[in-house]
């Protein structure tokens, strides 16, 4: 707390030298005296410094948990976000915080989070302001960029949310099925070889995206007239636990009767010749 954070200092204090005390003394003047004579701040520079504090108490601390720190801060953001205050505050104050909440990653190592997830959605007032705290968070690290690719698709910018899935893919086919569909109607050729590859590294994923990723190669395969591609897809659908037959068949009724119209006339052709 910060009571024995000041007791510390008070400590620490009392064990330098004269010279030392003369020195620290003075520099803590020249901080008082700045502070001081700086404008007071905004509602929200205010409330944010406050905040500050609290987490520069709660960096203090060796353990996190539990630290009274963590529900002031709980609090201040819900009464910036109830106060009805942000529209009035400059961009450049909001646009700042928003980069100080990006960089520490929603501040998730002191336990405050969720608060933060809180304020950022807030701190933008219109869809110029969100658009950039998108850009802000894309450009920020691990799950800040996910979330900043999140806000651009709620925007309607679905390219920049598909950029993100692109370099994000992983073994999930939900995640490549999301990739298809938008390329499905603007480039075909590239959502054929974003499936391929899911093909590929989904092998073992039993979720059902993987079916849906047959279905649309199965599809694909039937409106480009490639039947023996076809019977190939059905064939190699059959022998993966991974996909379902059955649904995939009902799924594409028309390309499953083509590939039985040729497979029967191929029989018949064979018992012809025997």
């Amino acid at each position: 707390m910060m009571e024995r954070n000041v007791y510390d200092i008070y400590e620490m204090f009392a064990h330098l030298s004269l010279e030392q005390k003369k020195g620290v003394l003075r520099d803590f003047q020249e901080m008082v005296d700045a502070e001081e004579s700086r404008p007071e701040g905004s509602y929200l520079e205010q409330k944010w410094k406050e905040i500050e504090d609290s987490l520069f108490d709660l960096s203090l601390e060796p353990y996190i948990d539990d630290q009274l720190e963590i529900d002031v801060i709980w609090h201040i953001c819900e009464e910036i976000i109830k106060s009805g205050r942000l529209q009035e505050e400059p961009w450049k104050v909001r646009e700042e915080i928003i980069q100080k909440i990006t960089d520490n990653e929603y501040y998730d190592e002191y336990g405050v989070s969720d608060p933060m997830m809180d304020l950022i959605r807030e701190l933008p007032q219109d869809r110029e302001e969100k658009l950039k705290t998108a850009e802000i968070m894309w450009n920020g690290s691990g799950f800040m960029k996910k979330d900043g690719a999140k806000l651009f698709r709620e925007l309607g910018e679905e390219g920049r949310y598909i950029q993100y899935l692109e370099t994000h893919l992983g073994d999930d086919p939900e995640r490549y099925m999301e990739v298809i569909r938008y390329y499905e109607e603007r480039d075909p050729d590239k959502a054929e070889q974003i499936a391929e590859l899911a093909r590929e590294k989904c092998r073992r994923a039993y979720k059902p995206g993987l079916t849906d990723v047959y279905a649309f190669l199965v599809r694909r395969a039937y409106d480009t007239g490639d039947i023996d591609r076809l019977r190939k897809l059905f064939d190699s659908a059959r022998r993966r636990y991974t996909v379902n037959a059955e649904r995939l068949k009902e799924m594409c009724p028309e390309a499953v009767q083509a590939a039985s119209d040729v497979k029967g006339a191929k029989r018949k052709k064979k018992g012809k010749r025997q």
